[in-house]
């Protein structure tokens, strides 16, 4: 989805700087910063630039549309070299952090730390430091207990502590109490939930589980969630 909407905005805007020459060539990098972190076909993002070089370079064959076509590509280089540049330093960025990013800090942290260890304070930095993660820890339990945390945030899945509300419960309950027969239809999203609460007893119709369900059987779930449900009447 993501390389299907980026690839049609790059093609958008590079092929209205061929027709007039005043495409707004400045959403290129912007664009291909995202399209680098999304999804692997930002290839396609730079194979459209080439190509569009390439068309404006076999129009300087004939001689009435080479200055134009020239002028198109002076106005639009600096905008395909910053999209380059940007590919490159989105895509190499993390690599870059990880191994700069920690060899740094740890060479100047070698060179200091005969003299850290000799100060008078090296004791009062260790237990400050272990009582600052137990605190942030500390703090991060209550955040959790109090629901401070979820309530921050719109997940209902994992909100609060304990069994979350929105599993069904009282249907589990009322197949148990009932000794309900036969076997039961659920969706994808509770048979998780219903093979720990009711099985083996009640196998549920499916859950997470690749095998043994297959692709098959997803699908066929997907279709009868979506089919309205029928009821037939039976005469007394």
């Amino acid at each position: 989805m993501f390389s299907t909407v980026l690839f049609a905005a790059f093609l958008t805007v590079l092929w209205s700087q061929h027709e007039g020459g005043c495409a707004r060539l400045w959403l290129l990098p912007l664009l291909m910063a995202a399209w680098v972190n999304v999804h692997l076909g930002f290839v396609a993002g730079l194979g459209l630039m080439g190509g569009y070089v390439l068309v404006e370079a076999l129009e300087m064959v004939w001689p009435e549309r080479r200055q134009a076509a020239a002028y198109r590509l002076r106005h639009a280089w600096p905008w395909l070299a910053a999209t380059v540049a940007a590919t490159l330093v989105n895509a190499l960025f993390a690599e870059v952090v990880v191994v700069v990013g920690g060899a740094v800090p740890t060479s100047v942290l070698a060179g200091r730390w005969e003299k850290i260890r000799q100060a008078r304070f090296a004791s009062l930095a260790v237990v400050s430091l272990v009582y600052g993660v137990v605190g942030l820890g500390c703090l991060r339990a209550v955040d959790l207990i109090s629901n401070r945390s979820y309530l921050g945030g719109t997940n209902l899945s994992t909100f609060g502590t304990g069994l979350s509300w929105w599993f069904p419960e009282s249907a589990a309950a009322f197949v148990e109490r009932e000794n309900v027969p036969g076997r039961i239809f659920n969706s994808y999203d509770e048979g998780g939930y219903l093979s720990w609460r009711l099985g083996p007893k009640y196998p549920d119709y499916i859950d997470g589980r690749a095998i043994p369900f297959g692709p098959k059987l997803f699908e066929r779930n997907q279709q009868l969630m979506t089919t309205p449900t029928r009821f037939t009447g039976m005469a007394e």
